[in-house]
């Protein structure tokens, strides 16, 4: 169980103040050409919103519903859904359109489930309710391809391929409430949400300077990064994966903050992050060994971190550094292997640093809860050239 060391309520907020005149502006974080999307609103302690339609919505009338009810939890899930009203519901999405829409789901899985109960399976407009991706075509049959267009065009839905349709589901973690879509693609590039996040997010508070500026690299939900939100005056979020990046713009959305917080896709790790501005920067990407493979499938891009899996992650080492100001603070997860050859990358990378001046804080290894003896055997098993390994928060500081 990990939560951070402070309540998020008991957290001050500060305006970012963009009227000001130029010279007592913050510095700028990123290049404007290279951030097309930008988040601000106000945070609250309440907790999060749910997307998919509950069951206290208000019917709508009689001949425009066939059923409804609320989705529920995947089964399982340590996270619990929360429940919504139309207003707050049309506050997030900022279409009354798309809030209709959802209404009307939620009366029609309730109607269907008066009248047959829980036998049968679900069809199609169902297993949407429920955020599993379905065929667009035989949504839109159905529900009509303007009310599916209101959700796409809002952000409650996403488009998958180019052929598949998922309403996203928000989840309440730790405060946060975290807009999550469980659908997943034919390549494997889901948006990925794993108890890593939430150990990041504490050592985010152990490790990570007090207050100024902080950058959430491969950001995936923005379950992070909307907690850096709550502690530092401007937060940048980036990933390569556009899903990810529509994912933790609604994230921050929902959430919302004084603190102007940017999601946007790029082509690279951190490209159009301006260096040396930024105090905490983390980062929690693919370390996964490429020879770790399921059945006959390529590694997907969300998890897989090179031949002994530090070569990606040693870019965003990089890169961190090149982004921290003097004083800053960096919080990378990295598998620490023991290959069979003697090689041993983490160590290397830390020799990298220290010539760079770079001071290695601490090394931290994961709790239990992220790696455990169901991922040490999957390691063991996929990639028998590593002897030994394990998940670690490498931290690193860049001198005053």
């Amino acid at each position: 169980m990990f939560t951070v060391p402070r309540p998020l309520a008991e957290i001050r907020y500060r305006t970012t103040r963009t009227h000001l005149a130029d010279a007592r502006r913050p510095p700028r974080l990123h290049e404007p050409a290279d951030v097309p999307v930008r988040v601000t609103g106000r945070c609250s302690s309440r907790p999060g919103r749910q997307m998919a339609p509950h069951p206290e919505l208000t019917d709508p009338p009689v001949d425009q519903a066939e059923e409804g009810a609320s989705p529920e939890p995947d089964p399982g899930s340590n996270a619990r859904r929360v429940s919504v009203t139309p207003v707050e519901l049309r506050r997030v999405l900022g279409s009354l359109e798309a809030v209709s829409v959802l209404r009307w789901l939620a009366a029609r899985r309730r109607r269907r489930r008066a009248t047959r109960g829980t036998d049968g399976e679900p069809d199609v407009v169902e297993r949407f309710t429920y955020s599993k991706p379905v065929d667009a075509d035989e949504l839109r049959a159905e529900i009509s391809d303007q009310r599916l267009r209101a959700l796409v065009d809002c952000g409650a839905a996403v488009v998958i391929d180019g052929w598949a349709v998922a309403l996203l589901s928000l989840l309440y973690l730790r405060g946060v409430a975290v807009a999550y879509p469980s659908a997943q693609r034919v390549d494997g590039n889901e948006v990925y949400l794993g108890t890593e996040g939430l150990w990041l997010m504490q050592l985010a508070y152990q490790y990570g300077a007090p207050t100024g500026t902080a950058a959430d690299l491969a950001t995936g939900t923005g379950l992070v990064a909307v907690a850096l939100s709550a502690r530092y005056d401007r937060v940048v979020a980036v990933d390569l994966l556009p899903e990810a990046v529509r994912t933790a713009r609604l994230t921050l959305d929902i959430n919302a903050s004084d603190i102007a917080s940017t999601a946007t896709a790029v082509m690279d790790v951190a490209a159009g992050l301006r260096d040396g501005v930024f105090d905490t920067v983390v980062a929690n990407p693919p370390w996964v060994p490429d020879a770790i493979e399921d059945g006959d499938e390529a590694p997907t891009m969300y998890a897989a971190g090179g031949p002994t899996g530090m070569e990606l992650p040693a870019r965003f080492i990089e890169e961190a550094g090149r982004l921290l100001a003097p004083g800053g603070t960096a919080i990378i997860l990295v598998l620490d292997g023991t290959w069979d050859d003697g090689r041993r990358p983490l160590d290397e990378q830390c020799d990298l640093l220290r010539d760079r001046g770079f001071e290695i804080v601490d090394v931290v290894p994961a709790p239990p809860s992220v790696w455990g003896e169901a991922e040490a055997e999957r390691l063991a098993e996929h990639a028998p050239n590593c002897t030994t390994g394990s998940v670690v928060a490498l931290v690193f500081r860049r001198p005053s």
